[in-house]
């Protein structure tokens, strides 16, 4: 899908893709940059494993199983290096 940056900075996220991610309105989302690409992700408020100074630190209740949530950032990390050496 195509957007366009307006000029105070701001891209609309297409309804569509709202309503498949969940997202509302003030849904907190994570901004990175990851080379020459801007990945936007959606937060689960609820999750309760977070990286902290390099660490993954568990803050809470686990919804998820720990092997889904360690695999989802074993693949953050995975892309993230093959993207370095492309």
């Amino acid at each position: 899908m195509r957007a366009r940056i307006d000029r105070f900075g701001r891209i609309l996220i297409p309804k569509k893709l709202r309503l498949q991610l969940g997202l509302k309105a003030l849904s907190p989302v994570c901004i990175k940059k990851d080379g020459i690409r801007i990945i936007i992700e959606s937060i689960d408020a609820e999750n309760p494993i977070v990286e902290k100074d390099g660490f993954l630190v568990y803050t809470g209740k686990i919804k998820r199983t720990p092997e889904y949530t360690l695999n989802r950032e074993r693949n953050e990390r995975n892309k993230s290096f093959l993207s370095q050496m492309l």
